[in-house]
């Protein structure tokens, strides 16, 4: 009786190995019916698809220089300091102290972590850096074509500043003599005025 058992189970086994490979047969006969898409698909040993490895490799990315990643870092903190001096602007008359305070904040602070980074860059990366970020040179054509020296006259600092708004007839006038209209002194004028 042990062995009926046995061969009862073997049977079984048997049986459904059978329906498997029933089933791999059904699904050749129903993609081979398209040939072209059968070929070009990759296929696993029992028929089905090969699930596509390219979501689990990482992206393959591009090595910049030095000099472009710390240009990039820049931009970044720029964009972001920017989009931070918008909104500060923006929101300036409508938000209340609390959030404009913290929009002022932010807005200082990256304003001053882009200036941190301009300190913190060294030797021949600063040279680079400032090279690309200011290297447009100054427009001196007019000065050229004028023959005035770009950097301008040196004025010295004790001359009497003049008002560009005088006419030339007002600057020429002198009321040192007309008595007419300048009645009272200054202590008249402040004991007018209750000072």
């Amino acid at each position: 009786m042990a062995d009926e058992n046995q061969g009862g189970g073997e049977k079984k086994k048997n049986n459904r190995n059978r329906n498997r490979n029933r089933n791999k047969n059904r699904n050749r006969k129903k993609s081979s019916g398209n040939s072209e898409n059968r070929n070009n698909t990759p296929r696993n040993n029992n028929g089905s698809k090969k699930k596509s490895n390219n979501r689990r490799r990482p992206k393959r990315r591009y090595k910049l220089s030095k000099e472009d990643t710390i240009y990039n870092k820049y931009l970044t903190m720029m964009e972001q300091h920017l989009a931070a001096r918008k909104k500060y602007f923006a929101l300036f008359d409508r938000a209340d102290p609390q959030q404009r305070a913290k929009l002022e904040r932010n807005f200082t602070n990256t304003m001053n972590k882009v200036r941190e980074f301009e300190n913190s860059l060294e030797g021949e990366d600063r040279e680079k850096f400032l090279a690309r970020v200011n290297g447009l040179t100054f427009d001196s054509t007019y000065s050229e074509n004028h023959e005035i020296p770009f950097d301008g006259e040196k004025v010295p600092a004790d001359l009497p500043s003049e008002d560009p708004h005088f006419l030339e007839t007002q600057k020429a006038s002198d009321f040192s003599s007309d008595t007419e209209e300048s009645v009272g002194s200054m202590e008249d004028y402040l004991a007018y005025k209750g000072l």
